[in-house]
C-alpha cells in the first residue's frame, strides 16, 4: 500500500502555483501529467474533486497517525527518533512551505495537531531549519 500516494495531487498543485518562470511552470506540469498519468486540468481542478483529494490525503494521513500512536511515545519508535520520523518531518516541513497558509493551518491541526507538533519539534534545531 502506498501510504502517502494520495498526497502527491496535492502537492503537485501547490508548487506548481510557487513557481516564477514560465518555462519552469510549463516543464513542471508536462512531468506532473506524465507522473500522476492525468492531464493537468484533472489535477488542478477545483471543487468538490479537490475535496476529495484533501480527504484522501486527510485519510493517509490517519494511517502514519496510527503508526505514532501505536508506539506509545512520542515518535514512531517509541522515545527513540528514528529514520522514519526523519522521513515524515521532511514530508511535513516541505507541507508547511509548499501550501498556502490556511491549507498548513489545517493541516497541521489534524490527528490531534501531531504534524504542527512535528515541525515545530524539528525547527528547535538549528541544523534541521531550512525555511
Amino acid at each position: 500500500m502506498n501510504t502517502i500516494g494520495p498526497v502527491f495531487p496535492e502537492l503537485t498543485v501547490a508548487v506548481a502555483s510557487k513557481l516564477y518562470y514560465p518555462r519552469s511552470e510549463e516543464y513542471y506540469k508536462k512531468q506532473a501529467e506524465i507522473r500522476l498519468d492525468a492531464k493537468w486540468e484533472d489535477i488542478s481542478s477545483a471543487g468538490a474533486k479537490r475535496e476529495e483529494g484533501w480527504k484522501n490525503m486527510k485519510a493517509a494521513f490517519g494511517v502514519i497517525d496510527g503508526w505514532y500512536s501505536k508506539s506509545g511515545g512520542k515518535w514512531i519508535m517509541g522515545d527513540t527518533f528514528s529514520y522514519a520520523d526523519i522521513l515524515v518531518a521532511s514530508w511535513m516541513k516541505c507541507f508547511s512551505v509548499a501550501f498556502d497558509k490556511d491549507q498548513w493551518e489545517e493541516m497541521r491541526s489534524w490527528n490531534g495537531g501531531r504534524w504542527g507538533g512535528i515541525v515545530e519539534e524539528i525547527d528547535r534545531y538549528d541544523i534541521l531549519k531550512i525555511l
